[in-house]
């Protein structure tokens, strides 16, 4: 008997690996859910077409790569993939859950760099106000328009555009974007690795034209072009009349590579941006530069366990003429928002810039599903949470001929770096919360730093 036992058992072992490696005709894929996006625009995501012969490991992997680039469209809520076999046939369904496509929402903020230098600073007459219309998927292929008129401390009045899938291919993206920045209050220069504010009159004017080409699923290749204007005028007593008045003209080439298992808290995949630009003044008042931007990740799940490794590195370089100055706002504006975690308040000004942000996170609670009240709309019923804790270390380096900004700012030639526990939160709508207890030890401070993620209410 219990030979008959192990005979049967290696018969099931042999059926099993035969099933696995035999080869299936994709015969069907069947859509459900897409109540306004086209059948097509999902199509375009899956890693397999009809009439495909693909095996059953290829097949699994495949159907886990398409959930992942469904969900990166940020068209869905959920994505869910089942299948079955009839001898040599596989039939597929793909059930999406579909998010609410238009919003309508006020803005009440506060206008600082982030809500780190808000809480320090404590000013708050640096509150901004005002509100947004936000039209997604329209027409069902992933194209948007938002309108926002925004007032208070930097006031911003926008328009934007951006359409994709509109031929045949379904392959090319434009985005068209015009705003204009007012301020009466701003960063006029960088001192201590802090900002120094001056109380100008200040206007800044952008409009741009991105052309984009998706290359395969997971690469992009663009270009475009942008102009600037900004106007200034000095309120100063002692100056009355000086004002400055700087345009710049801006053509731009960036390559994306995205394979993240997840764009809000990736645990696995690997992202790759590359921005080079050149930032020709068309006043030559003022220098023209050169600049380039980097940035990679890495995520990695450990051995299918609830450990993962995150690394997020950046270079940034620009390089002007040397026998000119570049008009101060366009090297902020170049700069800004390059900071680790704990320096959220200070400023890196340089010609070379690197920083790396390592991360192991632990998945304290996997995803959990709540059913939220019935009288909500679809798109708002089921919501879910994820939440992680967070070892990290982050590491930045400053440094270039500028030595204006070397001899006033400390941090500048120094490597500086950060470590600490945190916790993140993240939900449906790409929402994602992280508060972080870092120590700093150029400061010899420990502090808590919070840091609010979402796609619908940006700061700037």
């Amino acid at each position: 008997m219990r030979n008959y036992f192990i005979i049967f058992l290696l018969f099931a072992l042999v059926l099993s690996k035969n099933a696995k490696n035999q080869n299936y005709i994709i015969s069907e894929i069947s859509i459900n859910g897409n109540n306004k996006t086209k059948k097509e625009i999902i199509l375009k995501e899956l890693c397999f077409n009809e009439k495909d012969s693909i095996d059953y490991l290829t097949l699994e992997k495949a159907i886990t790569e398409s959930k992942q680039n469904l969900l990166r469209t940020s068209l869905f809520n959920y994505v869910d993939f089942n299948y079955k076999t009839s001898e040599n046939q596989a039939f597929i369904n793909v059930n999406v859950e579909e998010r609410w496509y238009w919003w309508i929402y006020p803005i009440f903020e506060h206008g600082s760099r982030n809500l780190s230098s808000f809480i320090i600073d404590k000013d708050f007459s640096q509150i901004n106000y005002g509100g947004v219309v936000e039209l997604h998927n329209i027409k069902g292929i992933n194209n948007y328009f938002k309108i926002k008129v925004r007032g208070g401390y930097r006031q911003h009045y926008s328009l934007t555009l951006f359409l994709q899938n509109f031929e045949k291919t379904k392959n090319h993206g434009l985005k068209i974007n015009t705003e204009t920045f007012i301020q009466k209050k701003f960063v006029s220069n960088i001192l201590d690795n802090k900002a120094v504010y001056s109380l100008s009159n200040f206007l800044n004017f952008n409009s741009h034209l991105i052309y984009s080409y998706r290359i395969n699923l997971n690469n992009l290749l663009g270009f475009g072009m942008t102009y600037k204007h900004y106007w200034l005028k000095d309120n100063n007593q002692e100056t009355p009349n000086l004002n400055f008045i700087s345009n710049y003209f801006n053509p731009i080439i960036y390559y994306n590579f995205d394979n993240r298992n997840n764009k809000v808290y990736p645990t696995d995949g690997f992202l790759i941006n590359i921005n080079c630009g050149y930032w020709h003044n068309l006043n030559k008042q003022f220098a023209s530069f050169i600049g380039n931007n980097l940035e990679f990740q890495l995520h990695k799940t450990i051995k299918n366990s609830r450990f993962a490794i995150h690394n997020i590195s950046s270079y940034k370089f620009y390089k002007e003429e040397k026998k000119k100055n570049s008009f101060f706002q366009t090297q902020l504006e170049f700069g800004k928002d390059f900071w680790i975690r704990g320096y959220e308040y200070f400023y890196f000004m340089g010609n070379n810039t690197v920083k790396a942000q390592n991360t192991i996170s632990f998945l304290l609670s996997k995803t959990k599903i709540h059913n939220l009240p019935k009288f909500l709309p679809n798109e708002f019923k089921k919501a879910y949470t994820k939440v992680y804790l967070e070892v990290f270390g982050d590491l930045i380096y400053t440094d270039g001929y500028n030595e204006t900004f070397n001899f006033n700012n400390d941090f500048n030639k120094n490597l500086n770096y950060t470590f600490g526990i945190g916790a993140s939160f993240e939900t449906y709508y790409d929402r994602l919360l992280q508060i972080n207890l870092t120590y700093v030890p150029n400061t010899s401070k420990i502090g808590i730093f919070v840091n609010y993620k979402t796609p619908l209410i940006k700061l700037y």
